[in-house]
């Protein structure tokens, strides 16, 4: 497992840069921390850490299958490569430098709302399930995933640059989340105040079927859907390219037949009633 992981975080070095190594090592290291392991240098277990996660080997590894890349781009591009990948696309996009715009802090509060839906509707839930587990089992592994989602959420909200498309990392450490309280749902015994977070995941998930419902509805109608589609809510909170997968949805529905309709309806329907 040590070496698949160690593999991938070069694969993620070589498509983004040394940003990948802080959007992995920061989750890991803030699960070490809670667990009460050394991860400081100065601290007496700290070499018996390193030697159980394979650092003697692993950062090697990580070196010698991205360096070599790196600086042969570099060579044969006389330093622009350098230029463009390392201090463009990370150091600039990091600091909001060089004309980037910048976003506040709280820009990708709604834009995971909104990528996530309809299960974001539950994720508050999850996190306080999460924070409250005890360690040991399905405690850990949904620690873990919650230094996963906060790490990374954390992180990347204090990068000055950012893209909607930038949660992507973000989303498998979510979805281990979600399964984590799903999978709490059927085996621990509720109290009271778990059932009220049951109670409200039903009541979001019929309202998320009947906003679905709404929205095929106000696709289909052509001026309706152009009305919706460019609103101010709808142009400041959804992404442009979210915005073009919408209207060609708009257009597919404008096309499709009442049959299209109704088995549109009659999935969602399925879909409310299996989660109340």
């Amino acid at each position: 497992w040590l070496l698949a992981a160690y593999s991938s975080v070069a694969v993620a070095v070589m498509l983004k840069g040394p940003v990948a190594i802080a959007l992995t090592a920061i989750p890991v290291l803030l699960f070490l921390m809670l667990e009460r392991q050394s991860i400081w240098p100065w601290q007496r277990e700290f070499r018996n850490l390193a030697h159980r996660l394979g650092a003697w080997w692993g950062v090697p590894l990580l070196l010698l299958l991205t360096a070599p890349w790196f600086v042969w781009a570099t060579v044969v591009t006389n330093g622009e490569f350098f230029k463009t990948f390392f201090l463009h696309h990370n150091l600039d996009r990091t600091l909001g430098a060089e004309g980037l715009k910048p976003e506040p802090f709280w820009y990708y509060v709604p834009r995971i709302f909104i990528d996530l839906f309809p299960w974001s509707v539950v994720l508050p839930a999850a996190v306080w399930a999460a924070a409250r587990q005890r360690k040991g089992g399905a405690g850990t592994a949904g620690m873990l995933a919650l230094c996963w989602v906060g790490g990374m959420f954390v992180f990347l909200s204090l990068v000055r640059f950012k893209r909607h498309d930038y949660l992507l990392p973000l989303l498998p450490g979510v979805a281990l989340l979600l399964a984590n309280y799903w999978d709490r749902l059927f085996e621990v015994c509720l109290d009271a105040r778990d059932w009220r977070w049951v109670r409200a995941s039903a009541w979001s998930a019929l309202a998320v079927g009947c906003a679905a419902g709404g929205g095929l509805v106000s696709l289909r109608s052509e001026t309706l859907a152009d009305r919706v589609l460019g609103s101010p809510v709808v142009l400041r909170l959804v992404h442009e390219t979210d915005r073009m997968v919408l209207g060609q949805l708009r257009t597919a529905l404008a096309q499709s037949s009442g049959t299209s309709m109704t088995l549109g309806f009659g999935i969602i329907a399925t879909g409310v009633c299996g989660l109340v």
